[in-house]
């Protein structure tokens, strides 16, 4: 028969190697890497608040504490709304990846 592959979208997996990127490495080199491909989602048109949902769905995947899940959803939510209320969404969700960063770097139970 016919081989089925699911189709998983490029922004997915973009979001997703974002997330890994940023849980191996929580240094400032990294956080300037991670901003190209962040520019790429939010030029191709990927709505900001789908990347920030899909990385938390993705963060909160690989995490095991229960704290650090909280913290990425409570996170999220503070920087989606000054997104929105932002000019240029760029320059928050980039301090998003530096906090999750942060939580990341905090909570080593990945």
């Amino acid at each position: 028969m016919y081989s089925k592959e699911i189709f998983v979208p490029e922004y997915l997996k973009a979001t997703k190697q974002i997330c890994q990127k940023l849980v191996e490495d929580q240094s400032a080199s990294n956080l300037k890497a991670l901003r190209e491909p962040l520019l790429k989602l939010l030029i191709n048109g990927v709505p900001s608040d789908v990347i920030i949902l899909n990385m938390v769905k993705e963060l909160c995947a690989m995490s095991s504490s229960e704290e650090s899940k909280r913290q990425y959803i409570h996170w999220a939510s503070f920087y989606d709304n000054r997104v929105q209320n932002g000019s240029k969404a760029l320059f928050h969700m980039e301090a998003l990846i530096a906090r999750f960063m942060y939580i990341a770097s905090e909570n080593k139970n990945y």
